[in-house]
């Protein structure tokens, strides 16, 4: 599961980390499905779990991950370092919907602003394909 979880994780980062080219990329969509009921899947994707783990599972990406401003929940302000440590971007988490397992987090700073896109945000939508099954 972590594996499955902290690659989606990475596709979302690594479009900034490699500095797509926001003129030629609108929209990012990735879905991959993971041996993990819906509800466990979406404890780790709606506050902290998954930004923890993305400092956990990608040293190689992710210098530190910082807390700037709240506890995990809606309005809570993240900057993520990236290695060598000369990159870096801040969000701040907009929606957490427990009912309908969505978390949408917009960039304030860094990432594909600093290359003129006008706003990124990334969404997570959780959804059970089975009981033991899920789609993230």
């Amino acid at each position: 599961m972590l594996k499955e979880i902290s690659f989606v994780f990475f596709v979302l980062l690594i479009g900034c980390y490699i500095r797509v080219n926001c003129e030629e990329l609108k929209h990012l969509t990735n879905e991959v499905e993971v041996n993990v009921p819906a509800n466990l899947t979406w404890e780790l994707y709606s506050h902290l779990g998954i930004s923890k783990l993305a400092a956990q599972q990608l040293k190689h990406v992710i210098q530190r991950i910082q807390v700037l401003k709240g506890d995990g929940g809606v309005g809570t302000v993240l900057k993520l370092t990236f290695v060598p440590g000369n990159s870096s971007y801040t969000e701040i988490f907009n929606v957490i919907d427990d009912q309908k397992r969505v978390k949408v987090a917009q960039t304030l700073e860094g990432g594909c602003l600093e290359i003129g896109c006008s706003i990124q945000l990334v969404r997570f939508d959780i959804i059970e394909k089975s009981p033991s099954k899920s789609i993230s």
